[in-house]
């Protein structure tokens, strides 16, 4: 029995997130901004038509947005990670192993016979789309890699039909020759041109490279990935198999900051949300780094870059506050128009390999519980139903470090208020 690689990718996901709940905006251009309103994350393929391109600043392309009617919209990630665990809910029921790659992309391993791992992509397919309504492209390969240009061509854009299989060694050829370079995983933007320039112009010539010359300009990775394309397994599927080694959590802010209190505010925000994100992994963290900035653009320049190692790993949300809001409150320097601020964990290691101790509460694990209900609690009510003090202090800039979110939807799917209504009709 063969073991298939497959990975679903969510086609314009925070597009497809905002369709769902607006399907009047189906076949029509639409756009998502990243964090500040500041440049174009997502494009719905109207969009793409019209020219509009990823990571173009907002404000060079918002005359011919104006002009084609584009809808437009600030990043809902509270929408878009709710819509994303709901996808990867699917894919365990169907999988024993589920790889979650991105927000909008996971590697599961399907075992079967050649004769049913075309039934078994295109029913994976069908269910995530009727259970969630997000569209997915669906890739069948056996290796990660191979899956990764399998689900290229699944794309609407590229005439797929939202499931491609790239098995048979001929059918494997043919795509290879069709990709460009720089398309490949593990290629990308940076060694694409430096190939293309050697005369590798397509996935297809950079299988057929001598793996001497390949040594001498690809990296490990890059040497496995060349072996991945033409078949051999180098990268395995598995769920959250490797820690990150480091997480940061950092926002531009909506206008500049100048006052120490808002840079508390901004800086408890942004450590409260790495502690939660440790939990979720499974892990804790030792050292805690706090940056903050002005803009770039300002004559009136200040940047800092300091942090502290705490004595022992730990996920708890109230220590990695109280560190972060120790260093900033050494860094800070009065008098400058901060543009952002953000706070770094690193030192990462699993939850389950921490020593317990038993000297001081936290230590000893007491907090726990509470750290539990605090997530429970924002899961099912939104992320600002339960918030420390120190994310509420109030201060002269009223909050002015939360990002521009003008046209930013309703978080439709965590949060009470914001759930669609359907009023009766009346004749």
């Amino acid at each position: 029995m063969s073991i298939y690689t497959v990975l679903i990718d969510a086609n314009n996901f925070f597009v497809s997130c905002e369709r769902l709940f607006r399907p009047e905006l189906r076949n029509k251009p639409v756009i998502v901004l990243s964090s500040n309103d500041g440049c174009v994350i997502s494009r719905s393929e109207e969009a793409k038509a019209l020219g509009l391109t990823m990571g173009e600043p907002y404000f060079k392309v918002r005359e011919r947005c104006d002009q084609h009617g584009v809808s437009i919209f600030s990043s809902n990630f509270a929408l878009y990670r709710d819509m994303s665990r709901r996808i990867m809910s699917v894919l365990r029921r169907y999988a024993d192993t589920v790889e979650a790659y991105s927000v909008d992309e996971a590697f599961v391993a399907l075992d079967g016979r050649d004769g049913d791992i075309a039934q078994q992509a295109h029913a994976l397919h069908t269910a995530v789309i009727r259970e969630t309504g997000i569209p997915v492209s669906v890739g069948v390969a056996h290796t990660k890699t191979l899956a990764k240009v399998a689900t290229h061509f699944a794309k609407p854009k590229y005439g797929g039909r939202g499931v491609n299989l790239l098995l048979e060694p001929y059918v494997r050829n043919v795509a290879l020759e069709e990709l460009p370079v720089d398309e490949v995983w593990g290629i990308g933007f940076r060694l694409g041109p430096v190939l293309k320039d050697l005369g590798v112009t397509t996935a297809g010539k950079l299988i057929r490279m001598d793996d001497t010359w390949l040594r001498k300009r690809l990296s490990v990775r890059g040497l496995r990935t060349v072996y991945e394309l033409r078949g051999t397994p180098c990268f395995t599927v598995g769920e959250d198999t490797t820690l990150r080694k480091s997480l940061l959590h950092s926002q531009s802010f909506g206008r500049p900051v100048y006052d120490l209190s808002g840079l508390k505010q901004a800086i408890a925000h942004h450590a409260r949300k790495a502690a939660e994100v440790l939990r979720v992994e499974g892990a804790a963290a030792r050292e805690v780094y706090v940056t903050i900035r002005t803009s770039r653009h300002t004559t009136h320049r200040y940047s800092a870059y300091d942090g502290d190692t705490l004595t022992h790993h730990t996920n708890d949300t109230i220590t990695i506050v109280q560190t972060a809001l120790s260093v900033l409150e050494r860094m800070y320097r009065k008098g400058f128009p901060y543009a952002k601020a953000g706070v770094m964990v690193k030192d990462i290691v699993p939850e389950e390999s921490v020593m317990p101790r038993t000297i001081f509460g936290e230590e000893s694990g007491a907090r726990k519980p509470l750290m539990h209900a605090l997530d429970a609690l924002r899961h099912r009510f939104g992320d600002r139903a339960v918030q420390l003090g120190a994310e509420e202090l109030r201060c002269t800039t009223e909050k002015s470090w939360h990002p521009k979110s003008n046209t930013l939807s309703p978080r439709y799917t965590s949060s009470w208020a914001d759930i669609p209504t359907v009023s009766p009709h009346v004749a």
